[in-house]
């Protein structure tokens, strides 16, 4: 069975015609400073992180950082993990810290007299990887913007006995790549996929290398990144998803009508082995 993973990255610049250049200056009104939140406790032994800023006004396009928060992970022992800022919006656990399969965790947040708290999250188990492979193609499967070359395929068998939710991180060249892959095992429960069965999206060239990692994280992160490719996608066409506020896990203690955005989440990382791309013999056309 062959499944194809990759997010149709919106390229403005060259969907729409512009037939002018006029500047416009919209006059809109501030709206409420709204907290964000984007931090996960995960799997590897390392200093666990949490980002914090602030919404900003329509056109500032200035990040605005939370530097004085209090910030701590607790788990479902009441062990709790206190995060210090290290600057940017970016608080750390002095130490390294593991989560652990089947325990929860809750972020708290106490900032300007608040304080947020997540929905308990749990560490899910996650399929070993058992290899990453690379394939040339004339056009990325199922087409798309993509030019011809190489790509990438995860070998690993999903857990039938349970239903699992995914995330991909694609690093090329030691580099993060941007786009959100995730999936889950809806239609593929308990499936081995091997060989070029299960492909995550961008392509490659002879040189590059490549290193994934297979993330298992609850339904709720999953709902939502789904909902946020959704809403980064749009493209303004009749059928777009109304915007609207992705809403994630956290809220307000004592005002459940606050807004906050981002979300906390648990990480169950597997990590592949780096691999060097090699020239399979193909001829690629400079575009």
């Amino acid at each position: 069975m062959k499944k194809i993973v990759y997010l149709l990255m919106v390229i403005g610049a060259s969907l729409i015609l512009f037939s002018c250049e006029d500047q416009v200056e919209l006059d809109v009104p501030e709206g409420p400073k709204r907290l964000v939140i984007d931090g996960s406790i995960t799997s590897l032994n390392e200093r666990q992180s949490v980002i914090l800023t602030q919404t900003t006004d329509f056109n500032d396009t200035n990040l605005v950082y939370i530097q004085d928060a209090v910030v701590k992970i607790i788990d479902d022992e009441e062990n709790e993990y206190t995060l210090s800022y290290q600057g940017e919006g970016l608080y750390e656990t002095a130490e390294s810290v593991q989560g652990v399969i089947g325990k929860s965790y809750t972020l708290v947040v106490q900032n300007e007299g608040k304080e947020y708290r997540s929905s308990p999250v749990e560490m899910q188990p996650v399929p070993a990887i058992d290899s990453v492979r690379y394939y040339f193609s004339e056009q990325f499967p199922l087409g798309s913007f993509f030019d011809p070359g190489y790509y990438t395929a995860v070998e690993f068998a999903d857990d039938a006995s349970t239903q699992d939710f995914y995330r991909w991180r694609l690093y090329v060249n030691d580099s993060l790549q941007t786009n959100i892959i995730i999936d889950d095992d809806e239609n593929t429960n308990g499936v081995t996929f091997a060989e070029d069965d299960f492909i995550i999206g961008r392509t490659l060239r002879v040189g590059d290398s490549i290193q994934v990692e297979q993330i298992a994280i609850t339904r709720q992160m999953y709902e939502f990144l789904d909902l946020f490719n959704t809403q980064a996608n749009n493209s303004g066409g009749l059928f777009d998803t109304p915007p609207a506020p992705v809403l994630g896990n956290m809220y307000n203690v004592n005002d459940n009508k606050e807004v906050v955005l981002g979300f906390f989440g648990a990480e169950n990382i597997q990590v592949s082995n780096k691999i060097v791309i090699e020239d399979l013999g193909f001829e690629i056309e400079e575009q």
